[in-house]
């Protein structure tokens, strides 16, 4: 049987009234054909109509009102302006217009989304849109083009005051030539234009990006416009900025996590940074006197080329962060700089510092004069800076210099050294987890870098074998049973109130997560002013199976800091304390002098003339070929006030009763425990054998 399609035309004349109506449906409309609407008001009081609708009304200074319901072909035509209504559903909400099939506008229609005492809803073209002969879309709600099932067309050569993308497959548009004239909403998906089948971002709109969704090709901008990123998420840029660097007006970054540069980027009026963006490869410009803002003081943050080449003498040029920025005082200390460019990159040590012993943090500069000559030298500016100061962080840029803190200064790469400048005592911003100081007198360009002075570069290099835990017939080597979790763990098990670690005011025990590859155990090396007692310093250290002494970070130079002593204005000669929490303390025979000159000293532990008592004081562990090996004497167990004062008094102690019988005590427990004096992370007769054997004698 053949399908009837019923097309019915409506045609009313002479009715232009708002109370008209042409077409005033309460009951049920089946539509399997075509309603025209010639003209008159059109009133629908069911939800839906399928079929296929046309308003042709074509009085060009009238306007008719649209129902705001869900249509299946939705085609608006003619000068007769066209506006939707804002009736709200059982719950009082305005409804939207949907049109399920397509929208077609053409013929001069005028489709509007707001008049004069309605306020309507978006407009949701759930297939293709068509915008042609002199067409518009206005008004100030969205046309959005949203299917979950597949991608749709635009086929368009009118005016579209917002065009909403939100179409997880895409929207193509299959013939360009269209106009938006106020703004452009990438929701989701790719809008994919191209080079022949475009559009036009008229003056001083703008476009809204959001993380998921993308612009193929970059659109043609009549003049201005302005660029949003909003989303969860990171964002590379894509066709949505103009090539023409004076072009982008405004730029916001407000998705949560980073806008990666793909392209050169200026913004000539204002920067509003939420998160990050990175300029690794490209450059980010800011040719306005306006400062960037950063909406997220923990986050907000430029990283990598950024450039300003517009701004106020006399006034704080902001650049990477809140903390990073220039101050020329007036023209004459500016010796004609009109353009900087700075690249900072988080993170990343600087390019030459290839012991890591920096900030990591790299900092380059370069100065330009008005005819884009670089300007090396002959300027005066204050130069703020930051860093991040965020122990445990993935992004902590401090890392082993944290105790060093209080002694971090900038420093410029000169004839291959990097040279101190004069740099303020740095200071914190707690909640936010940043660091920064500035330099009052920069007057050069080049490679920067935040470290330890130069001239308070010291450090020491030592090695000590443990008895408990060295292995027979090894030649110097020792098991680390307890790095490898064998019934121990050298991180979680610690007790910051036992001694020696009780000895230690300098490090936070809970920020210490990890430990360097294959080391034996703790140890505490104590520092002792020859000439001065009260100049005392101690230091958490860790040794490694071959008796190597490393810091927390695994690094074998152990840095002494301005906070630890002041070499310009104290003694530097030290006698050095090795004090381990079940092995006796040694203490070196003679002091050392702590000085850039002995950085490449070894201090050996293992060797009886280097230690006061000599072999009395150490444990013979190995002879091979008339090589003879020293050791600290295990099974002495200090937890008593009579026991530390021994230790630090370097009395070389040997063990005494308590030291062995307490082994019984606690017989086959395991963990990392003070009784576990072969540190294999058991209590077993072998430790109190290691004890028995050390008790009172020589």
């Amino acid at each position: 049987m053949r399908k009837i399609i019923l097309h019915i035309v409506i045609l009313v004349l002479g009715i232009t009234s708002v109370m008209s109506q042409s077409l005033n449906s309460t009951g049920k409309i089946d539509n399997l054909g075509t309603i025209k609407v010639k003209s008159g008001q059109v009133v629908i009081k069911q939800d839906t109509i399928d079929g296929r609708v046309e308003l042709l009304q074509n009085v060009s200074n009238n306007y008719y009102t649209v129902p705001n319901i869900v249509y299946g072909q939705l085609v608006v035509k003619n000068l007769g302006k066209k506006v939707i209504l804002d009736d709200k559903d059982v719950f009082g909400t305005i409804k939207h217009l949907i049109i399920r099939d397509s929208l077609v506008l053409d013929s001069s229609a005028s489709f509007a989304s707001s008049y004069i005492g309605l306020n309507p809803n978006d407009v949701i073209a759930e297939d293709a849109v068509v915008n042609t002969n002199k067409s518009e879309y206005l008004g100030n709600k969205d046309l959005i083009m949203r299917n979950e099932t597949k991608s749709q067309e635009i086929i368009a050569d009118g005016k579209f005051s917002r065009l909403n993308i939100d179409n997880p497959l895409g929207v193509n548009v299959k013939s360009g030539g269209f106009e938006i004239t106020s703004k452009l909403t990438l929701s989701r998906g790719n809008f994919n234009n191209s080079s022949t089948e475009n559009f036009t971002m008229k003056d001083s709109t703008e476009i809204e990006r959001f993380v998921g969704a993308s612009l193929s090709f970059e659109p043609r901008f009549e003049n201005n416009v302005d660029v949003t990123y909003r989303g969860v998420g990171s964002i590379q840029t894509t066709g949505e900025i103009p090539s023409n660097p004076s072009t982008l007006r405004r730029l916001q970054v407000l998705n949560t996590d980073s806008l990666i540069l793909t392209k050169n980027v200026q913004v000539n009026d204002s920067l509003i940074v939420g998160g990050r963006i990175f300029a690794y490869q490209d450059t980010l410009t800011l040719a306005s006197k306006n400062n960037p803002e950063f909406r997220d003081s923990l986050l907000s943050e430029i990283a990598g080329r950024f450039r300003r080449n517009n701004f106020n003498i006399g006034e704080k040029v902001l650049f990477h962060n809140n903390y990073t920025y220039f101050y020329f005082n007036d023209l004459a200390s500016s010796n004609g700089v009109t353009d900087i460019l700075l690249d900072i990159r988080p993170t990343t040590y600087p390019k030459y510092d290839l012991s890591n012993s920096k900030i990591m943090r790299s900092i380059d500069l370069n100065m330009f004069d008005a005819n884009g000559n670089e300007v090396f030298g002959g300027f005066n500016a204050k130069f703020g800076y930051g860093w991040r100061n965020a122990p445990n962080k993935s992004y902590d840029e401090t890392y082993s210099l944290a105790s060093s803190f209080a002694d971090l200064i900038l420093q410029h790469w000169e004839n291959g050294n990097y040279e101190d400048l004069t740099s303020n005592t740095p200071l914190m911003d707690n909640p936010y987890n940043w660091a920064y100081s500035d330099v009052a007198n920069l007057n050069t360009s080049g490679s920067f870098a935040i470290g330890l002075s130069t001239s308070l570069s010291i450090f020491v290099q030592a090695k000590v074998l443990l008895e408990g835990s060295y292995k027979a017939n090894s030649l110097g080597l020792m098991r680390t049973d307890l790095w490898n979790g064998m019934q121990g763990n050298l991180l979680t098990k610690i007790n910051p109130n036992e001694f020696p670690f009780s000895l230690i005011n300098n490090v936070n025990f809970n920020q210490i997560k990890s430990v360097p590859d294959s080391v034996v155990d703790w140890i505490v090396l104590e520092f002792r002013n020859l000439t001065n007692p009260n100049v005392k310093f101690d230091k958490l250290l860790l040794v490694k199976y071959n008796g190597q002494i490393v810091d927390i970070f695994g690094n074998p130079n152990i840095r002494i800091t301005k906070n630890d002593f002041d070499p310009l204005n104290q003694d530097s000669a030290f006698d050095i304390v090795i004090i381990h929490r079940n092995h006796a303390s040694i203490k070196t025979l003679n002091p050392i002098l702590l000085r850039p000159a002995n950085n490449s000293e070894v201090y050996d532990f293992t060797q009886p003339d280097f230690v006061l008592g000599g072999t009395a004081a150490l444990k013979l562990v190995d002879v091979s070929n008339n090589q003879r090996i020293f050791a600290m004497k295990a099974g002495y167990y200090i937890n008593d006030p009579s026991s530390e004062t021994q230790m630090l008094n370097y009395a070389n102690p040997f063990t005494v009763l308590k030291d062995y019988l307490q082994v019984w005590n606690v017989i086959s427990q395991k963990g990392y425990l003070l009784y576990d004096y072969d540190m294999d992370g058991i209590i077993t007769t072998r430790d109190f054998n290691i004890s028995w054997n050390n008790r009172n004698k020589q």
